[in-house]
């Protein structure tokens, strides 16, 4: 985090609910991440609820243990999506989860969770699945009991240091504009319509490429028929 960023978040309020969906959560409302775990007093869940009404952004709490509550925000097609890659699945698979549909996933990590928090159970590590977290990683930390890692950021890292490095900084760079934004007093969901912009962006440069394709298939047909 930069110089000036940490100058503003000295002046933020940090029981403030929007600066704490900063701290958290900037990276799934930025639309660089598929999910964050937000961690916030049990009271402000109705609020959290209602600031990402309609926002597409989805919201389970997975647990209230004694003066917090534990909430997963995420984008649901994204997640799906990344919870049937074959890797993921397999994983998901050797945890327990036979069924992909991703309430009866989240409904399961939440009876596991509330076990743990109540010391009943070990910690449930297919959370850092839904949170997105590479499969070699998640195995990596089991097996070396979070110890022995590459590099530590918003996960620990035991296999490409590169690609979470990449991946660390969106992170921070989303973090860094939410708290701009709300040391101007401006919405964080303005984080929103930059995700919207890029994805169109993303699709223009595709479509763009496909129809150069088609035009370049289309004078090597040309060609062969001269």
């Amino acid at each position: 985090m930069c110089e000036e960023v940490k100058r503003m978040l000295f002046g933020l309020d940090m029981n403030d609910i929007m600066t704490k969906l900063a701290l958290q959560c900037s990276p799934v409302i930025a639309g660089v991440k598929m999910s964050n775990l937000i961690v916030v007093k049990k009271a402000m869940i109705p609020q959290v609820k209602k600031i990402f009404a309609g926002t597409g952004l989805e919201i389970f709490v997975f647990c209230s243990f004694n003066e917090n509550s534990y909430a997963l925000i995420y984008r649901e097609e994204e997640l799906m999506n990344w919870l049937n890659q074959k890797d993921v699945s397999m994983l998901l698979e050797r945890f327990g989860y036979s069924d992909l549909d991703i309430k009866d996933i989240l409904c399961k990590v939440s009876k596991r969770y509330r076990r743990y928090c109540r010391d009943e159970a070990d910690f449930p590590h297919e959370l850092g699945l839904l949170l997105g977290f590479p499969t070699e990683d998640v195995v990596g930390f089991i097996e070396n009991d979070g110890r022995n890692f590459l590099l530590c950021g918003y996960w620990k890292v035991y296999s490409d240091i590169e690609r979470a490095d990449r991946q660390f900084k969106k992170f921070d760079r989303a973090k860094e504009d939410a708290i701009r934004l709300i040391f101007g007093k401006r919405d964080i969901l303005e984080l929103l319509n930059s995700a919207s912009d890029i994805k169109k962006q993303k699709a223009l440069k595709e479509g763009y490429i496909l129809l150069l394709f088609s035009c370049f298939i289309l004078l090597l047909v040309f060609l062969a028929l001269c």
